[in-house]
């Protein structure tokens, strides 16, 4: 993965591969390195069941369909459905914070594998790799952060909930920004037995935990000091056999989310009902391809109501799956907006999952 971004021939410097008829030449072709680095179209599938080859993004509209067909292609038996939606939602935060956040004119690229004994691995564990050539997490931070100390730094604290790039220390968002993906993948890595590497420029960080007692946390700095990746590059690792309960993972992280927001007077102004009031004007909330640009936008458009004073009722049927990220930049401004005017606002139809991310939104949106 870290040859595929750095291999793009696009790129002012780009790393050179050749093909190579060996071992691992054979294996960097299987994946499709060298497609990847020349910009050719890449097969989705690799070894049916187990691999997804190497692909490129770079832009919102292809993070739902990517991150849905490839935890698709590695996760297909319906017995594994739970995880599924785990690798999914990881996906699409790290996808997006390429998008949003890395500043590659080329995007990034991403790939997963199933590791078995092969690989080493006693337990079977999906891997799921996503890099890029940007500005990597410290240049993000360092201008709303400006005390922090270097990339090292930048790398553990990007882990804290509600410490993001795009807003101040002490507060708990900004319009299309929460300051939760990566916490949400780190937690996600504690609840499952997971690993989580993330190298960045000038440092890298491995979150681990011992698989035969999961209190048992290690966060370790890799060595030399100065270490990382010339832009970012992050693994994720869950085993298969460590949960099978989506919503109730998800709802523990959004409650460790909930103990770790700074303790301010909280209010409360969304009503979650079956049957909604007459003259209640409904917008149906689709994912719309993880894309928080457009949900701010989709967000600008029901303030402007809620500011008038028109009720609405944000109908979330048929969603099982929606990241806090995505849940933030529709509703954090519509939330404060719907209170301040003291105009009525509803949710119908949320699945467990999604209505205690708007629980927790509501926690920090209206908590200061």
């Amino acid at each position: 993965m870290a040859l595929a971004v750095l291999a793009r021939a696009e790129q002012a410097s780009s790393l050179i591969v050749a093909e190579a008829d060996s071992s691992a030449g054979r294996f960097a072709r299987a994946l499709g390195l060298f497609d990847v680095a020349e910009g050719r179209e890449v097969a989705w599938q690799g070894d049916a069941g187990r691999t997804v080859l190497v692909q490129r993004f770079s832009s919102f509209e292809g993070i739902e369909s990517t991150a849905s067909k490839i935890s698709k292609m590695v996760l297909g038996d319906p017995e594994t459905e739970d995880t599924r939606k785990a690798i999914y939602y990881v996906l699409v935060e790290l996808l997006r914070n390429v998008v949003q956040h890395s500043r590659d004119p080329l995007g990034g690229v991403v790939g997963a594998q199933l590791m078995n004994e092969r690989q080493g691995y006693k337990r079977p564990t999906v891997q799921v790799t996503v890099g890029d050539a940007g500005i990597g997490v410290f240049e993000a931070l360092k201008r709303m952060h400006p005390t922090l100390s270097g990339p090292q730094e930048g790398l553990e604290k990007a882990l804290w909930p509600h410490y993001s790039g795009t807003f101040e220390e002490g507060r708990t968002g900004a319009g299309q920004n929460a300051g939760l993906g990566l916490f949400f993948i780190a937690e996600m890595a504690k609840l499952v037995g997971g690993r989580l590497l993330l190298a960045s420029r000038g440092a890298a960080i491995q979150f681990w935990v011992d698989p035969d007692n999961w209190e048992k946390h290690t966060l370790e700095v890799l060595s030399p000091s100065g270490v990382g990746f010339p832009g970012t590059l992050v693994t994720f690792e869950l085993p298969l056999d460590s949960f099978q309960d989506y919503e109730g993972l998800i709802g523990t992280i959004q409650d460790r989310a909930r103990e770790r927001t700074p303790n301010r007077v909280l209010h409360r102004w969304v009503q979650f009902v079956d049957v909604l009031p007459a003259d209640v004007h409904r917008i149906k909330v689709t994912v719309g391809a993880e894309d928080t640009v457009a949900a701010k936008e989709l967000s600008d458009r029901i303030v402007e109501k809620v500011f008038r004073k028109i009720p609405m009722a944000l109908d979330f049927s048929g969603l099982s799956i929606c990241t806090q990220s995505y849940l933030h930049a529709l509703l954090f401004e519509t939330v404060r907006t719907a209170w301040a005017r003291q105009t009525p606002l509803y949710v119908v139809g949320a699945k467990p999952g999604v209505k205690s991310g708007v629980e927790l939104l509501e926690n920090y949106a209206l908590g200061g």
